[in-house]
């Protein structure tokens, strides 16, 4: 089966979207389906419309161009394009934008983390949006909802709301959760030999993410002085962004920046951090999904996230970490300390942590999933996954 996995964005980029894009092809490729990108499209036009963003300026709004119906015409023209010399058998987006205005015979399925809707003055990048750019996006994802025939989402927060907003067929709707991106495998024996090594005299936690305060940054900080001030010795790791920490914060934290997969000593620095940390924490204050918690699994690291979102969707109380209510330090704190002062049921969730990512956080089992529903969606056949 041929598959015309599109995107605006560079699919081979494994920075690009976190990643989806790279492992969602490099493991549909492995499963021996045949993928054709037709991705990293011309955005001259979005250039052009920089001078709406100023319109908008003026008004104190944000303008979002990428959303701009005029701009979205041309990118779905060059893939009706492409598709017309490549002649797939499926269209595959992971956005909802590049199959919005496209014209094609092949049945169309879009696998992404979220709707528009549900991310408007929640999500950073969607605050303040002006009127035209709401309405616009509105009518182009319900169009691109129009021109599917299968939605699969990672999350069960992202299914139910997108049945909520937007006028689309429940029987249509699947949650395939998005797997880790990594690739060096570790078998069972390997990370129990990694739990069991890891020190007992500092407890190591890891944050991920690029903005500070969206990922909850500060109520991770607080948590550590928490857990200092009960007697126990912390060292942070922090990846993804710089914030700027006063220097007694500094004293039981280090900061490393963005770290790119693309370069080989950076790609060892962050799979060495996910090997040594005891806890990955991430007190995110809304978030689409989270692969970097499946990341974290993979390691057999509980994950400690908070209940927005696709979260939920991922990490199940006491199976691979625990779920908090934004802002909670003290509840972060008490599970932290309670956990490495009870080092055997430290042991148990780590394993259990592993075991989860094995059996549903892993884009092998993923893209197994996504080619059921793919081939019943082709012949007209009902699927369900048991969670």
């Amino acid at each position: 089966m041929k598959i015309a996995f599109t995107s605006i964005f560079d699919i081979n980029n494994p920075n690009s979207i976190s990643g989806v894009l790279y492992y969602i092809s490099h493991y549909l490729n492995k499963k021996g389906l045949d993928v054709i990108h037709i991705d990293n499209l011309d955005r001259q036009l979005y250039k052009i419309l920089k001078f709406k963003s100023f319109y908008h300026a003026l008004k104190k709004k944000k303008y979002l161009r990428m959303r701009d119906p005029v701009f979205i015409k041309q990118i779905n023209k060059q893939i009706e394009k492409q598709i017309g010399i490549s002649k797939p058998d499926i269209i595959l987006s992971q956005g909802s934008l590049e199959v919005s205005m496209l014209k094609c015979k092949q049945p169309i399925v879009i696998w992404c983390d979220g709707n528009f809707a549900d991310l408007i003055d929640k999500h950073p990048h969607y605050l303040n949006l002006s009127e035209k750019t709401i309405h616009d996006s509105l009518m182009l994802e319900q169009m691109a909802y129009d021109n599917a025939s299968l939605f699969i989402f990672p999350s069960d927060w992202a299914a139910q709301s997108t049945i909520k907003n937007y006028n689309v067929n429940p029987s249509k709707v699947h949650v395939v959760q998005y797997g880790a991106n990594i690739e060096c495998e570790y078998s069972k024996e390997e990370i129990e030999k990694v739990i069991k090594s890891r020190p007992r005299d500092v407890i190591k936690i890891l944050f991920s993410g690029v903005d500070w305060y969206y990922k909850g940054g500060d109520i991770l900080i607080e948590a550590a002085k928490i857990i200092i001030d009960k007697g126990f010795k912390v060292e942070l790791n922090i990846v993804g962004c710089e914030p700027k920490l006063d220097s007694d914060i500094l004293k039981f934290t280090k900061v490393h920046g963005f770290l790119s997969k693309s370069i080989i000593l950076e790609k060892e620095l962050i799979q060495q951090l996910y090997l040594d940390s005891h806890f990955f924490v991430l007190p995110t204050r809304y978030e689409t999904y989270g692969i970097s918690f499946c990341e974290a699994n993979a390691y057999g690291i509980p994950a400690i996230g908070t209940n927005t979102g696709g979260v939920p969707s991922i990490i199940k109380d006491n199976l691979n970490g625990f779920l908090i209510e934004s802002p909670a330090p003290q509840f972060i704190a008490e599970k932290i300390i309670y956990l490495f002062s009870n080092y055997d049921e430290y042991i148990m969730l780590a394993l259990s942590s592993y075991n989860e990512y094995k059996k549903r956080l892993n884009w092998d089992v993923a893209c197994d999933k996504v080619i059921k529903l793919i081939m019943a969606n082709k012949f007209n056949k009902n699927i369900n996954f048991v969670k």
